[in-house]
This record gives C-alpha cells, sequence and structure tokens, in this order.
C-alpha cells in the first residue's frame, strides 16, 4: 500500500450519520479520499455521491470491494456485526459506527473475529477523540482535581435528528432506544473515565416499544475508590449534554458549550467567578461535532496503515455489557406525575392514526395503546417517531398526500382518527394538502370498509373574527383567505359529501386552543415568557377558549361510537373558557416566572401604530417606540415587545389570518429590506386577545355522551408538571 496517495474508502449506508458527519469530515483530512458508496436505496446514494462528488455508488457494496483500503459500516445496529465480519475475513479494515453490537454474544464474537483475522476493526466511538475528553481522563488518573465521589450525567434533547428511514424505532433492528444509540457515547464515556460497573439501577419510559427516556443509577470503580452517580439520558426533553464531576478540589463540567464539546473546571469552593475552560478551542478542531468524526478518520487511516488502533473493539466491550445488562434488569417504568388514564373506554381496534408523531395523534396513539387497542400510525418524518415508538403501535411510513400508502395504512382496520396537518407545507400548500389529504383518507377508509372516521377539524373554521357569546355548529363557516383554515373547511366539505353519498360514517370535531404536556405551542409560549418576548393587551382580556389534550382524545373516542354523530360537526372545549390573560399568566406561574412582570401595550398604543402603517409612513424604530411605549411604566420593556411569536401559533387556531403574520412583521426594529417596522401586533391577533367568543358544546354533550372532566387549573398543573420535567 502507497504511503503517499490518499487511502480509498468506501461507505456503506447512507443515511444522516453518512450525510451529516462522515462524507463532510472526510473532506477535511487529506489522507483519505470516499470512492464508493452503497445503500439500498439507490436514490440514497445517488444523491450524495453527486453532493460530495463521490465517483462510484451502488446497492451492492460487493461491486466495489476490490477498490478500497477500508470501509465505513453505517447500518442498522444490527446488521454490524454480520458485515463486520463479512469484511474482515476479506481483510478489509472497519470503522464501524456505534453500537459495537447489540447483544454481549455478538460483541464477543467480533472481538474474537478481530483477533482471528488479524484485521483491524475501529469502533465508532467519537467522543473518545475529543480532547477535552482526554484531559478530562488524565486528571481523573493523576488525582488532579481530588478524589471523585460523585457525577451527575445529562444526556440528550428533542429528537430531531434526519434519519432516512425507522429502523431506529424498531427493537430488532435498533437493538433498543436512547440508551444503544445516544446512550452509547455517553456510557462509554463514563466507563473509559471511571472503569469497571459495580452497581446499577435502571428504568426507562418504554411501554411496549423503544425508550425515548432514560434514568440510571451507577456505582463505578473509578481511578481512587467507587464513584456514585445518576445518568438521564432523553429524546423528548431539553437536555444540556454534560457530565458533571464532584472532586474533593475542584469541580468539572465536560460536554456540550454552544458548537463544541468542551470541559471547565472550578474551584469546589466556587467563588463566583465564571468557571474556565480546560483548554481553548482545539486548532485540530476535534471538539466540534465533525470535528471528532474527523479525529476519528485519522486514527482510522492511521490504523490502516499500521498503527495500533486508537480505540479497539474490546475497549468498548463493556460498555456493550451495561447496556444489555440495563435492559434485562430494567427496575420498572419511569413516572409521568402528568399522566393519568382517560375514562372513556376506546373502541375495538384495529385502529389507524394520522398525524400520530404531533402533539395530539401521539396521546391519542398513547391512550389507545394504554387500553389495548391495536394501533397502526402512518408515519411521513421519521426523525418526529420518538415519542411514540414507545409504544406498541406498528409504525407505517407513508404520506396522507401518498393514497397508495394509505390504503395499506388502513386495511383491516375498523377506525381512523385523522389527525395530520402538514404546516411543513406552508402557504397555500397546506391548503391544498388538507383538502387532498382529507380525500385520500376518505378513500383509503371506503376501500377497507372502515366502520368509522373522526376527523378534527377546527373553530377557526368561523373565521378570524366569529360573533361574541356563545355560537352553535350551525353557525356558517367562512373562507377568509387564511390556507390552514381555509383547508379545513374543504376537508370538512369534502368528508360531509362522502358521508352523504356513500354513508361512510364520517364525524367531525371542532377544538379551540388545545394545551398540555408535548405541545410545541407550550414550548414556544414557555420560551418567549423565559426570555422576556410576552406582552399582554393592558386594557382588556379577551376570553380563550381552551381544551387540555386528553379530553380532546375522549371526546375522540366518544365520536368513534355514538350512534348519532356521524355526519355532524361538533364543538369540544373545556366548558369552562378563561381569560387570555389567565391562560398566559398560568403558563408563567407554572415557568416560576412572577405573572406581574409580563409587560402590557394597551389597544390605544396599538390603534396608533396601525394607524400610522395604514398612511403608508416610513416610521423609524424611535418613532414607533414612541407611539406603541407612551407608559412609563413600559419603557424598560422593549425588549419584550412585539406580543410573542407564540400567539401567532396559538392563533392559527381560533385567528386564522395570524398564520401569516412572520415573525419579523412583528418586530420593532426594521426588517432587513429596510423597510418601516411594522406595529407590534396585527389587527387579527389583537382581535383573537379581545374577542369574547365562547363555542357552545350542547351538541357534543347530548350526541356524545361528552362530559370535559378536567378544569383549567388540573390542566395547568399536569402541564406545569410536565413543563419541569421538560427543562423548559
Amino acid at each position: 500500500m502507497s504511503t503517499t496517495r490518499p487511502l480509498r474508502l468506501g461507505i456503506v449506508g447512507c443515511g444522516a450519520v453518512t450525510q451529516i458527519c462522515h462524507l463532510p469530515a472526510a473532506r477535511s483530512v487529506p489522507d483519505v479520499e470516499v470512492v464508493a458508496l452503497a445503500d439500498l436505496n439507490p436514490a440514497r446514494a445517488r444523491f450524495l455521491a453527486a453532493r460530495f462528488g463521490v465517483p462510484r455508488y451502488s446497492p451492492d457494496y460487493h461491486a466495489w470491494l476490490g477498490e478500497v483500503d477500508g470501509v465505513i459500516l453505517a447500518l442498522p445496529h444490527a446488521l454490524h456485526v454480520p458485515v463486520a465480519s463479512e469484511l474482515l475475513e476479506r481483510g478489509l479494515p472497519v470503522l464501524l459506527e456505534k453500537p459495537l453490537a447489540v447483544t454481549v454474544r455478538e460483541a464477543e464474537a467480533l472481538v474474537s473475529r478481530v483477533a482471528a483475522t488479524g484485521t483491524p476493526l475501529q469502533p465508532g466511538y467519537m467522543f473518545r477523540h475529543n480532547r477535552s475528553a482526554r484531559v478530562v481522563k488524565q486528571l481523573l488518573e493523576t488525582g488532579w482535581i481530588g478524589r471523585v465521589e460523585t457525577f451527575v450525567a445529562r444526556w440528550g434533547g428533542v429528537y430531531r435528528w434526519p434519519v432516512a428511514s425507522g429502523f431506529f424505532w424498531d427493537r430488532q433492528q435498533a437493538g433498543g432506544g436512547v440508551v444503544v444509540d445516544a446512550g452509547s457515547h455517553l456510557l462509554d464515556l463514563l466507563l473509559w473515565w471511571f472503569g469497571d460497573v459495580l452497581e446499577v439501577e435502571y428504568r426507562d419510559d418504554s411501554r411496549g416499544g423503544v425508550e425515548a427516556d432514560a434514568w440510571m443509577r451507577l456505582v463505578l470503580q473509578g481511578p481512587h475508590g467507587p464513584v456514585r452517580g445518576e445518568v438521564v439520558i432523553s429524546r423528548l426533553r431539553h437536555l444540556r449534554s454534560h457530565v458533571r464531576l464532584e472532586g474533593e478540589r475542584f469541580v468539572v463540567d465536560w460536554g456540550s458549550a454552544g458548537d463544541r464539546y468542551a470541559a471547565r473546571i472550578a474551584p469546589r469552593a466556587w467563588d463566583g467567578a465564571d468557571p474556565r475552560f480546560l483548554s481553548q478551542a482545539d486548532p485540530g478542531g476535534s471538539d466540534t461535532f465533525v470535528g471528532m468524526f474527523a479525529e476519528q478518520l485519522r486514527a482510522f487511516a492511521r490504523t490502516i496503515r499500521g498503527a495500533p488502533p486508537a480505540v479497539s473493539a474490546r475497549d468498548v466491550l463493556p460498555t456493550v455489557v451495561l447496556i444489555e445488562r440495563c435492559y434485562r434488569e430494567r427496575a420498572g417504568s419511569l413516572s409521568e406525575p402528568w399522566d393519568r388514564p382517560v375514562s372513556v373506554a376506546s373502541p375495538a381496534g384495529p385502529v389507524l392514526v394520522t398525524g400520530a408523531t404531533g402533539f395530539i395523534g401521539g396521546r391519542l396513539a398513547e391512550i389507545l395503546a394504554t387500553q389495548g387497542v391495536p394501533v397502526r400510525a402512518l408515519v411521513r418524518t421519521w426523525s418526529r417517531a420518538a415519542r411514540l415508538a414507545r409504544l406498541p403501535v406498528e409504525l407505517i411510513g407513508g404520506d396522507m398526500l401518498d393514497l397508495e400508502s394509505l390504503r395499506r395504512a388502513a386495511a383491516g382496520c375498523r377506525t381512523i382518527y385523522h389527525c395530520a396537518v402538514d404546516f411543513a407545507a406552508g402557504g397555500r400548500a397546506i391548503r391544498r394538502s388538507s383538502a387532498v389529504g382529507a380525500r385520500h383518507v376518505l378513500q383509503a377508509a371506503l376501500d377497507a370498509g372502515v366502520e368509522r372516521v373522526v376527523f378534527l377539524s377546527t373553530v377557526a373554521v368561523y373565521g378570524a373574527d366569529p360573533p361574541p357569546g356563545p355560537i352553535s355548529e350551525d353557525t356558517p363557516v367562512r373562507h377568509e383567505g387564511d390556507d390552514y383554515a381555509d383547508g379545513k373547511i374543504d376537508a370538512e366539505a369534502a368528508a360531509l359529501d362522502v358521508h352523504r353519498r356513500t354513508g361512510l360514517p364520517v364525524v367531525i370535531l371542532r377544538p379551540p386552543i388545545v394545551y398540555g404536556p408535548f405541545s410545541s405551542r407550550t414550548v414556544s409560549l414557555a420560551q418567549a415568557i423565559r426570555a422576556g418576548r410576552l406582552a399582554l393587551i393592558a386594557d382588556t382580556a379577551g376570553v380563550c377558549n381552551t381544551l387540555y389534550v386528553d379530553y380532546l382524545v375522549a371526546a375522540m373516542l366518544l365520536a368513534a361510537t355514538a350512534p348519532g354523530a356521524p355526519g355532524r360537526a361538533f364543538h369540544v372545549t373545556d366548558g369552562a373558557p378563561v381569560s387570555w390573560h389567565a391562560f398566559i399568566e398560568a403558563h408563567a406561574r407554572a415557568l416560576e416566572v412572577s405573572a406581574s412582570s409580563l409587560p402590557r401595550v394597551t389597544l390605544q398604543e396599538l390603534e396608533e401604530a396601525w394607524s400610522a402603517q395604514a398612511r403608508g409612513r416610513r416610521t423609524s424604530w424611535r418613532t414607533l417606540a414612541g407611539l406603541v411605549l407612551r407608559d412609563a411604566r413600559l419603557r424598560e420593556t422593549v425588549r419584550a415587545l412585539p406580543v410573542v411569536a407564540t400567539l401567532e401559533q396559538l392563533g392559527r387556531l381560533v385567528a386564522p389570518e395570524a398564520i401569516r403574520e412572520q415573525a419579523a412583521r412583528l418586530s420593532l426594529a426594521p426588517p432587513s429590506d429596510g423597510a418601516a417596522p411594522s406595529p407590534p401586533l396585527s389587527r387579527s391577533l389583537a382581535r383573537l386577545m379581545v374577542g369574547r367568543t365562547v363555542f357552545d358544546i350542547t351538541r357534543a354533550r347530548q350526541v356524545l355522551g361528552y362530559t370535559p372532566a378536567v378544569d383549567f387549573h388540573e390542566g395547568m398543573a399536569r402541564t406545569g408538571a410536565w413543563m419541569r420535567w421538560a427543562h423548559l
């Protein structure tokens, strides 16, 4: 093998880790050249080959094995050992993505295969190549920070890794959930730093699927005596990925620090000064995410040229042993204090849920699965399935715009719950997708002989400014040019038309502001409150029609069986509206933020700003601030205005015009195009916040037997418990 030319590498598996990590890293390593790709999805391989200038791609890696010096394996976990073993037998060095294997038996067999063939294998545990992680290991071994007795590790975030397939959510292919995935890296670091496992207690949130949140208590050997620690790993909540080590003399905090992974150190008797980084940014880039992959690739190149592996299969075998032990000795489920059973019994299954990776559809699937109903979930975006995959739910890849995928998913089902909305489409595409998707769901239901379709709509169908006072479902719906609401109106019309023509039992539910655990609106609202970007209209408090998510689910279950429901629409609310002030202030209290600290803006100030805009004035920032902030009490709250983008999100349900208002339009600062700044609150959104509309639920009570069982106080207590758990 030439020592001057770059090493020729092939990559088997063209998923997200290849696109985001391996191929970009290879560009920064002169000693290697990726010359071939392989993936069972040839379109995926072709796309990456064109994007990264790889000269060859194939659905079968055997086509180019004779042309490469080594192979990077980035396959579903269950394929790691068989494919790696084949390549080792052929004498090809392997860089194997984590985990080494999904069972200890397989891992030990792979270690033996490496020894028998003499062909090197480097496991892809890239955090071992992080410079500051190596510094931490040295500090522990030398005892410089003092004896470490305890550690706390928090690892993960809301899962959005752009997986190209659904293998992550299949225990047979993945070997487990978040612990075998992200947990492999964290646990490998801890075992590398501290040594053998003495004790372990483990719990997770799996309800028959793959876990998305896990907790463990570990006692590790430690270089200077036993070390006790707590580990939390999650795909569902905003954890700051870090490990905190409590030494006798110093505290070390290692983990994510902006765009890099670094270690900070502070004296145990902290004087309040900022902790110092143990080292400056690594010029080689090994402290960044892709940089660690590049450093790992450099080590692999040295191994191919004859150097001992920087990390061997035997080195990481204890990590596989620990993960298998956790799954085998699982002590039980994690507590979810916001979770309560729903008293309404589910209809017999199987059932199909569209939109099951979302807030409402996900909770519906959870309650159905808890009651033992066989559930199928149509999944378009695999990266959003972490919460859903905890359940014993059949995940079927598809799209409501793809009729054939819907037919496959609906076959044999008795009920369809249609919750899907394509917000990502944007603009007029939202309206088209809602209407076309509804027609496809209805056709698939007819083809499958489904007994009932429950269709989730919205009170936004009444327009941006519905009449005040209690209104019934007989109030005319109105197209007003808002794509979300108009799409729902079109979908309702299609559903009722199919019901009249074919007799397909279709029930329409119109909820208002739905809130609760895992709501993206709750997350946005919390973030806005934390950032001080939330203001209220000071001189009035409009009506906020709320619905706690569990009781929307209860209404959906009732709608699936109520004899008089097909062909009709139903309002579903909590039955006791609250004010917008109360709604927002309750979220602030859940975050332990004083409601009195929320800034106010008056309607008069808004009217002046709207008038200036209508006259076409190119008002300067200073002038507009003077118009809006006349009240001296508000002069210190400029940064808190405009009224939050969160309210734009909330408003899309009952003030559809607001969905078109972009966040930039609500800024006091001039937009990037140099135009005049706009008022801090649109008229439609202000109408929402001062509106007095109440949606009458008499029909739901009489026909569905619906009774709201959770008042706003209890709903917010549960939501607040989740917000604290989620670290909002």
